[in-house]
């Protein structure tokens, strides 16, 4: 008998456990699927679309923001990035990095029903202060905005997304990081292009509203001149846009200034085939002239690139020394750039098929910025500068992008 009972609970036990309904997981908090069941009428879906009441197009660096939707129903919310854009369960977005990323929107119950919305983190841009009114005061009060927006180029076309103007005593380590050595240790040695210098954080200065990156002739990590190369990868990166800078560089062989892109993940393998932009180069012995350059992968899965050069008697100022606006505009098929807004290369971007079923790859996802000045290797033959040249300097009074409105 006590055998009889003791299979009978079991047997029940058993059959209670096959009833038991799954436990669904939203962003790892568990909600018992009972009141999701389609065995309740309440569970029926009814709404055959949602939409996000109170969307942004823009979100502060480090700024929160809540969402809502039309309806009450239970909402799964994701983000297409979030390094970008992180988001809770409650639909809090938090503006993490520089760039733009998608917010998805679904029902719970019926995932077909959703909707998204286009977000872009941007850097927070001091305002000037404006002059209150008071009774012994009879100016009016200006209106808050970036005196920057004042020197876009197309403001039909750009809205200013991040910017840097150097301000500061130091280098704004919430965008740049330092990339120091010989390239050893990031497995290619000599920069992957033969550099003759050691980078080095003590190479750059920011002072008086300009960066200041340094060449040297000095003995360090086993090579005979020191300078500095910068980035702002996993920090500020962009895709699609104008990207400007504002230079001066030193018009003295074996110098290799560059002001250019890479892609913030290797979406399509490692270079080249994720693609490089070179906004500016310049051989320091050819004074006249700065040079912009696109790599990427062709269909036989090599290194190809195309190329042109900017005679600079052509622009404001026919020498390097001189400060001179650099600038790359690039849409989804296309890349132009620019010497003092005087366009000298483009190249329309689906014509690089290194990238089966090629639509713009790989220039359609995130690219970061680099700055940085190289002494000798091959981008001019190898040729090193006059000790006599040494110290000299590449300084940028800003870099910007301009993001695109649509």
């Amino acid at each position: 008998m006590i055998k009889r009972t003791k299979a009978i609970s079991i047997l029940l036990m058993l059959v209670s456990l096959a009833s038991c309904e799954p436990i669904r997981f939203t962003f790892g908090k568990p909600s018992n699927n009972k009141n999701n069941t389609t065995n309740s009428s309440s569970t029926i879906n009814t709404i055959d679309s949602i939409e996000i009441t109170n969307p942004i197009d823009r979100l502060v660096l480090g700024q929160t923001y809540q969402l809502n939707t039309s309806t009450d129903e239970e909402i799964i919310w994701e983000s297409g990035n979030t390094n970008i854009v992180s988001i809770d369960e409650e639909g809090v977005i938090t503006g993490r990095k520089i760039g733009s990323t998608t917010i998805y929107a679904s029902l719970a119950i019926d995932s077909s029903v959703s909707t998204e919305m286009n977000i872009t983190v941007v850097n927070k841009t001091p305002t000037p202060t404006s002059s209150s009114s008071s009774s012994n005061n009879n100016s009016s009060s200006s209106s808050q905005t970036n005196p920057i927006e004042n020197e876009n180029p197309d403001p039909k076309k750009y809205k200013l997304n991040w910017h840097d103007e150097f301000d500061g005593n130091s280098l704004n380590m919430n965008y740049w990081s330092y990339q120091e050595g010989d390239g050893s240790q990031y497995g290619i040695p000599g920069w992957g292009n033969g550099e003759q210098q050691y980078y080095s954080q003590d190479n750059v200065l920011v002072k008086n509203g300009a960066l200041k990156i340094t060449a040297r002739r000095e003995n360090k990590g086993g090579k005979a001149y020191t300078s500095a190369r910068i980035r702002t990868a996993n920090k500020v990166a962009f895709t699609y846009g104008r990207i400007e800078a504002k230079i001066k560089l030193p018009p003295y062989q074996g110098l290799w200034p560059a002001f250019w892109m890479l892609p913030d993940t290797a979406t399509y393998g490692n270079w080249p085939n994720s693609g490089e932009i070179d906004i500016m180069e310049a051989k320091g012995r050819l004074p006249n002239e700065t040079s912009a350059a696109i790599h990427f992968a062709n269909n036989n899965n090599q290194h190809a690139y195309n190329t042109g050069t900017c005679d600079l008697n052509q622009t404001l100022s026919n020498n390097m020394k001189d400060w001179h606006t650099y600038a790359v505009e690039w849409e989804s098929d296309s890349l132009f750039f620019y010497v003092d807004d005087i366009c000298f290369f483009g190249s329309k971007c689906n014509q690089y098929s290194g990238v089966e079923g090629n639509s713009g790859q790989p220039f359609d996802k995130n690219f970061h910025i680099l700055l940085n000045l190289a002494v000798g290797g091959m981008f001019d033959n190898y040729i090193n500068p006059n000790d006599s040249d040494l110290p000299a300097s590449m300084e940028v009074d800003y870099v910007r992008w301009w993001g695109l409105k649509w």
